[in-house]
């Protein structure tokens, strides 16, 4: 991991012994955990293999810097678990990792996991923990890093600045307490959870059946509800005629008007905004011409459509209806104040603050009351400014809108709103279209019918913020989230698209293609994330390699998508983590020896664990796929908790015989004959003469790739005669392998096209090359997006032969990487100018001779083995592809292209294929 910490949020670490080479946030189950964690690569320097028993004093400034870790269990599983692995010796690393976790826990952001792992490098140590934000375990990393920094070189050390800035953090990125209600009972019922944006645009679901929330609008709201609630005027007009008592209003731009509407209701008034603009302010209890006046100029400030409404003699209630039913009910008492005689306003606002029930960002049970201009405007109407000292029992009203936000006081009454009540508060959600709505009622006792209390409905509200029924000030909690939830996702209404997850050293793209294929064959509209792109509907939307986290994210936010086909490449895994929750079908296909730039994989068996992430992820009445011929592979099945299928290229194999006897599904190659062993039995899929595909290329990852496939349609619940005719139906061509074991036969010739990813797909080409001829000769295209790897695979497989490298660009185009920023950074100083060299496109022009380009492969791959090969650079590219059919016996040739498309223009405008 190579991730460069200077773009990430945070405090500059002071100077010191530790140095952050890296941080990245892996959002989905990854290598180290299943959940979010943040990665720190740390290189602690001076001190590595340094215990902290050893460091005189670090215990006693680290106990006094954060006491709070003496809470912290670490594996001893006890109160004062860490301190003590601290006074006995641990390494600098794990005490960053629990820094980190203290820190965010004492901003209100209550996190546990961590753990610290070495690297393949010397002194650089993964320190891994969770995080609730990104930014804040951005954050809390640097600033661990600072406060050990300034430990060990005796400076002094300000948490409380960094615990502050992580409680602002918290409070502008945290879900509201209503919002992550609904998620966590989404999460309940599996119901995938997709955060579009920092803070609450949120997505249930997935693909085609997904439903979007902010806060309680959701993706269903219907919009001319939405638009007409936002007029108080409006919304009094419909329900009056829709026989539901509500209070007299007019609406007016003219004070004279509300006096004269005052003087004809004979009774008192309230002023206030209609709220179509957005901007409320309410003034009620009006009973004088001269009060009524100054309400109405101050209410003309903020528009110019004023509502003058009879007041309604009570107390303020909320209801809750959801789905055209009463949920629950609050009672709302306005925010106030009462006079000492000693503080002023303003300090005795903030002492109302000092609650910890108050909190910043919706993100409390109640708001912290804040002096904005509603409440300056209000204190003002009644004479009041911040600096008065009111006397002592005096009571002041610092708001008079009904709603949490503005510091109103809920006390749940669900348990007594009389029936009526309940019913006509329905009837307010339905005649106004909306499925979610607060109803703001006003009546003398809600237990009683309005109609013997002469109450009435005096608002409503579209977005109705939740946690005055989750935690009110008095009374019950109400689980207000499932019946949300329930009017969006009904009882047995499917919430998620299925989702087929495909990793493996070799083998992946195929596998996904065929996959791809036959679920569009089946009806299903697919969106594939690939190393070519991404295809919804089989039609490519983006061209570049996204076998990874945000093509999987990409294709699970497309509405239009009945069916994720996902190629997740390890490289993914390791440094972003899985782009989803659960798979439904998790597919490995093998594990190889790879070249990666990460210093946490240290071998092959490392390797295997990252993988395993595709298996262990997969719902447990989901399908874990797994080849039965590699021990790396097969090992992973203690660690699934899904239904398993295997595959073998030998239905000896005795592990996939014992498989299938017990009943399990597996599919295998038995004498040149594809099986799929279900618990109905044993079924013939196809003779290998049969399978377009397999005549196509004929190696053994190839017919994993197969077997995978037939095994995933198998979990989909496909009778095998159907699978049988998908698998014959599927004909490599250009549109549907897209530059994967293509075959073109110029001429006599015969061409094959590949993009061959990692050293076993080499293998299998090189065995292929050897079969037609001693002395292979391939052309290589520069112009796409070789692998990092390409010319060390490359070097290594073919180092006992003599290979003539036939270098051309099948387009004039800046040379990419998948890690160019990467590679800029690596101590091997060749990348840099070879890089160039690609970039001038034309390497003769510049003098660049065969020997150069021996030379710069060979200082690319540290091996010898390069001298064998004759490098031949084509300058003008039709040249070279003119001479595959230029020979005068039948010959093999091998294309490596990650360029396809514009490979595929030059070969159509140069050759005759027949």
């Amino acid at each position: 991991m190579n991730f460069s910490p200077e773009n990430k949020p945070g405090p500059d670490p002071a100077p010191g012994p530790l140095n952050i080479l890296g941080l990245q946030a892996l959002h989905g189950a990854g290598y180290y955990s299943a959940g979010p964690v943040i990665i720190m690569q740390l290189d602690l320097g001076e001190f590595d293999e340094v215990f902290t028993h050893t460091i005189e004093g670090f215990f006693e400034k680290l106990r006094d810097t954060l006491p709070g870790l003496e809470e912290h269990h670490c594996s001893e599983g006890e109160t004062g678990g860490f301190f003590s692995r601290v006074m006995s010796g641990t390494l600098l690393g794990h005490v960053a990792e629990h820094i980190a976790i203290e820190l965010q826990t004492l901003a209100g952001m209550d996190v546990s996991f961590g753990k610290t792992r070495s690297t393949g490098k010397k002194g650089v140590y993964n320190v891994v923990f969770r995080f609730h934000s990104e930014v804040a375990g951005f954050y809390a990393a640097k600033a661990s890093i600072d406060i050990l920094n300034k430990i060990l070189t005796n400076q002094d050390v300000n948490v409380e600045l960094f615990t502050g800035e992580l409680s602002h953090i918290r409070d502008k990125t945290a879900l509201s307490p209503g919002t992550l209600a609904i998620v966590n009972e989404a999460h309940e019922r599996n119901i995938p959870v997709i955060h579009l944006e920092t803070y609450n645009l949120i997505q249930l679901g997935t693909g085609k059946f997904q439903k979007r929330i902010r806060n309680t609008v959701s993706s269903d709201t219907p919009l001319l509800a939405a638009e007409n609630s936002r007029d108080d005027f409006l919304n009094n007009l419909m329900l009056a005629n829709a026989g539901i008592p509500v209070a007299r209003t007019i609406k007016t731009s003219i004070a004279e008007e509300a006096i004269d509407f005052w003087k004809s209701l004979n009774k008192p008034v309230t002023v206030k905004t209609s709220g179509k603009n957005g901007y409320k302010c309410i003034f009620p209890a009006l009973n004088k011409p001269e009060i009524i006046n100054s309400a109405f100029i101050l209410s003309k400030n903020h528009s110019d459509e004023i509502l003058v409404q009879e007041q309604i003699p009570g107390m303020i209630y909320r209801l809750l209806v959801i789905d055209n039913r009463f949920v629950a009910a609050s009672l709302l008492q306005q925010p106030e104040i009462i006079g000492n005689g000693k503080d002023n306003i303003a300090r005795l606002i903030e002492k109302l603050n000092e609650d910890p029930i108050r909190q910043p960002g919706k993100k409390g049970n109640l708001d912290v009351l804040q002096p904005g201009d509603e409440m300056l405007e209000t204190l003002s109407f009644y004479g009041f400014t911040l600096d008065d000292v009111p006397e002592k029992g005096v009571k002041i009203v610092l708001s008079n809108i009904p709603t949490v936000e503005s510091g109103a006081l809920p006390s749940d009454v669900t348990g007594i709103v009389h029936p009526l009540n309940r019913t006509i508060a329905e009837r307010v959600a339905e005649v106004s279209g909306l499925k979610v709505a607060g109803i703001n009622l006003v009546c003398a006792d809600i237990s009683k019918p309005i109609e013997d209390t002469q109450g009435a409905v005096t608002g409503m509200d579209m977005a109705p913020d939740l946690r005055m029924h989750l935690n009110p000030w008095k009374g019950s909690s109400r689980d207000v989230a499932a019946p949300f939830v329930d009017l969006l996702f009904p009882e047995n209404t499917p919430s998620r698209i299925p989702v087929i997850s495909i990793t493996g050293s070799a083998g992946k793209s195929v596998c996904a293609y065929l996959i791809s294929f036959m679920l569009e064959k089946e009806g299903y509209k697919t969106g594939m994330a690939h190393s070519d792109g991404i295809y919804i509907g089989g039609h490519r939307i983006i061209r570049e390699d996204m076998a990874n986290y945000h093509a999987a994210q990409l294709i699970l936010k497309d509405p239009g998508v009945e069916c994720a086909v996902l190629e997740t490449s390890v490289e993914s895994i390791i440094n972003h983590g899985l782009g989803y929750d659960f798979a439904d079908v998790g597919i490995i296909l093998n594990v190889h020896d790879q070249h990666l730039d990460d210093y946490s994989i240290k071998n092959t068996e490392d390797l295997a664990y990252a993988k395993s992430v595709v298996a262990e992820e997969v719902y447990r009445d989901g399908f874990s796929i797994l080849n039965a011929d590699d021990p790396l592979v097969l090992k992973m099945s203690d660690r699934i908790y899904s239904k398993q299928v295997l595959f073998t290229l030998s239905t000896e194999n005795p592990d996939f015989r014992k498989h299938c006897l017990r009943g399990g599904t597996g599919a295998g190659k038995e004498n040149n004959e594809l099986y799929l062993w279900t618990s109905g039995g044993k079924h013939r899929i196809a003779s290998l003469e049969e399978i377009p595909l397999w005549a196509n290329g004929k190696n053994d990852i190839l017919m994993e790739s197969i077997l995978a496939a037939i095994c995933a349609m198998a979990a989909f619940d496909l009778r095998p005669e159907r699978i049988s005719h998908l698998l014959k139906a599927f004909r490599p061509a250009s549109a549907s392998l897209h530059g994967r074991l293509m075959t073109l036969f110029p001429g006599e010739n015969t061409v094959i096209i590949d993009k061959p990813a990692g050293p076993m797909a080499l293998q299998n080409l090189r065995k292929k090359m050897l079969e037609q001829q001693a002395s292979p000769e391939v052309f290589i295209d520069l112009s796409g997006n070789l692998p990092d790897d390409f010319w060390f695979n490359f070097s290594d497989v073919f180092k006992h032969e003599k290979v003539t490298v036939n270098l051309f660009f099948s387009q004039n185009e800046i040379f990419r990487s998948k890690k160019t920023k990467l590679k800029e950074k690596n101590s091997n100083p060749v990348i840099i100018p070879l890089k160039e060299r690609y970039r001038k496109v034309n390497p003769l022009h510049q003098g660049m001779n065969e020997k150069e380009i021996t030379n710069y492969i060979k200082s690319l791959t540290g091996k010898e083995s390069v001298i064998n090969f004759e490098f031949i650079y084509w300058e003008k590219p039709a040249e070279c592809i003119k001479q595959l059919d230029r020979h005068e016996k039948p010959a093999t040739f091998f294309i490596f292209s990650w360029n396809f498309r514009h490979l595929h223009q030059l070969i159509s405008q140069n050759l005759i294929i027949l």
